[in-house]
């Protein structure tokens, strides 16, 4: 992106700024920008010409599906320089190993479609497609890294450092702190410095680093605030056009992203995993966008579509997620990611029905961004902990799925603070609820409480300062509801946007990341919900039209599902 560009961006931006600054508190706000500071900068790379054709000599790999295809991939893989794609023709290659881009930067992994080119995976550890560097890193931070010594305050670029030469300029910097018991940010398990965010290094001038993005929220000085470098990392790794089949193996990831910066998976479909379709640690300035992922085949929890921890500035867009439980989990330390326009339905695996969104499985994610999803649910579960400052924006939670009863639009349940749910539509027209919002209650999988806690009034849990686990702060957690703000949201119980949630001389803006309509879709209407106008139709997002009518909106392109078994669920 050019340096005219980024400053039309962010001119164009700031009047969406503005405005959305009135509906919701500017500190609980991130400037999202996609292509900016939210997934791969500038867009995802066209630009790459080199190619290996791993068909050809002398990597020789078998598309018939008859022998391995691995070991010949994994090799061109290796030959593979910066800038190269890898590509597999159309075809059927048996996988019996998994493909590695361990270590591996600037390179993209390429198959023809994913109607086309389809791995059939026979792994049975690990992941089907690795891309990243090994984990660096214990959960708690307590060890190593420099103190941040100023720069602390929400917003800011530049932060003063202990020992500034840990870094380099281009590192990324993982930025944590003691965790603040006043908002509060509660692990269950006991865990200190539950909260953190990702940000590149862009300049260093003596103990000062520049940082982008800024600081999400204000650090606090007594709660000994500490950077660290991401010590290993890959950059620029694309995973595009292909499908992936885990029917045939027991391997628990389709495609893992691990430490991976700027990197990418593009129009990929994933079906038949065991547990998750694509599992994203440490990403950061990365998208996922444009995949189809279905159909896991095991029962029990922990199988999301999705999965992301401790990843910041990332971009989920325009997914479609069937068959999975839940369809995205967001854990432990993500912040300043988005969410945007995926298609999400039927939650039920061997009878497992729950959360379709799971804004928080792991302590503390904060400042994301959830726009033009359709779903059943969002749910904030509380399971291990806390999550604060995030937004829910001009999103269809329907609260049905085809195997389950009609369940509750949004549960946001213990340790939820400064949740802004602003221009959504909330239930179906003709479907009864126990109610559309679920405020306080403890931890995912308990319906009931035994007292109320509201920390806000001094009024704490019987567990307070203890190391209960899941099981314990079982009382209604009042803070939540008194925390969340709710404007302009259509709710088909009461018929309208209630009254307490006018929004008075406030305007709802189009979008809260992008500026103008993208080109994916098409001819739909931009944005797709307005709550004045509530529009209840699964192809009013280009995921959920190509669900439907298997063609793409904007190019009327046929696309692949991930499966061979398709269920189409009228509304």
């Amino acid at each position: 992106m050019t340096l005219r560009n980024l400053l039309l961006s962010y001119a164009l931006t700031l009047a969406a700024v503005i405005s959305r600054a009135e509906l919701i508190p500017a500190n609980r706000l991130f400037n999202w920008q996609a292509g900016v500071n939210v997934g791969v900068p500038g867009g995802i790379p066209t630009s790459r010409t080199t190619v290996i054709n791993v068909t050809s000599a002398p990597y020789n790999a078998d598309n018939t599906g008859s022998t391995d295809a691995s070991s010949a991939i994994n090799s061109a893989i290796g030959a593979a320089g910066p800038g190269t794609i890898v590509y597999l023709p159309a075809g059927t290659y048996r996988i019996l190993y998994g493909l590695s881009l361990r270590n591996r930067s600037d390179i993209t992994l390429r198959g023809a479609g994913p109607a086309q080119t389809i791995l059939d995976v026979q792994v049975f550890y690990g992941a089907a497609i690795f891309a990243g560097a090994d984990t660096q890193w214990p959960d708690n931070y307590n060890t190593g890294g420099a103190a941040i010594t100023a720069g602390l305050v929400q917003g800011t670029t530049t932060i003063t450092v202990s020992d500034p030469s840990l870094f380099v300029v281009g590192d990324i910097a993982i930025l944590t702190e003691s965790n603040d018991p006043t908002l509060p940010v509660v692990d269950v398990n006991a865990h200190n410095r539950s909260r953190g965010q990702l940000s590149r290094v862009t300049a260093k001038n003596g103990s000062n680093l520049t940082l982008f993005p800024a600081l999400h929220w204000t650090l606090g000085s007594g709660r000994s605030p500490k950077a660290h470098p991401l010590l290993a990392k890959v950059a620029n790794v694309g995973i595009e056009d292909l499908t992936v089949n885990l029917t045939n193996t027991t391997s628990p990831f389709g495609i893992c992203l691990q430490q991976a910066d700027r990197c990418w998976i593009k129009n990929a479909n994933i079906n038949g995993q065991s547990n998750y379709g694509i599992y994203m640690l440490y990403a950061f300035e990365s998208e996922v966008r444009h995949c189809d992922i279905r159909n896991r085949k095991t029962g029990g929890t922990n199988g999301a579509g999705i999965l992301m921890e401790r990843s910041t500035s990332t971009l989920m867009e325009d997914n479609i997620l069937v068959g999975v439980f839940p369809h995205m989990e967001v854990n432990f330390m993500s912040t300043g990611n988005v969410f945007a326009y995926n298609f999400c339905e039927d939650s039920s695996v061997y009878g497992m029905v729950g959360c379709s969104i799971d804004s928080n499985h792991g302590p503390h994610n904060s400042f994301n961004l959830y726009e033009g999803n359709i779903a059943p649910n969002i749910q904030c579960d509380g399971y291990f902990g806390s999550t604060s400052d995030d937004t829910v924006f001009r999103n269809w939670f329907h609260g049905t799925s085809p195997t389950a009863d009609n369940r509750q639009p949004v549960l946001l349940q213990r340790f939820t603070r400064n949740y802004s749910l602003v221009g959504n539509i909330l239930g179906k027209t003709g479907q009864s609820y126990p109610g559309i919002y679920s405020f306080g209650l403890p931890n995912m999988g308990n319906s009931g409480s035994t007292g109320t806690a509201q920390l806000s009034q001094g009024d704490f849990w019987a567990d307070w300062g203890g190391d209960p686990g899941a099981s314990g702060f079982q009382e209604l957690d009042l803070d939540v509801q008194a925390t969340t703000i709710l404007k302009a949201n259509y709710n088909t119980v009461a018929g309208g946007i209630p009254a307490n949630e006018s929004l008075g001389s406030d305007t709802l803006p189009v979008s809260l990341y992008r500026s103008s309509k993208p080109v994916w879709f098409g001819s739909l209407t931009w944005p797709a919900f307005n709550p004045f106008s509530p529009n209840q139709n699964i192809q009013a997002i280009p995921a959920g039209y190509r669900y439907v009518n298997g063609s793409d909106p904007a190019t009327g392109q046929i696309q692949a599902p991930s499966s061979a078994i398709i269920t189409i669920y009228v509304f």
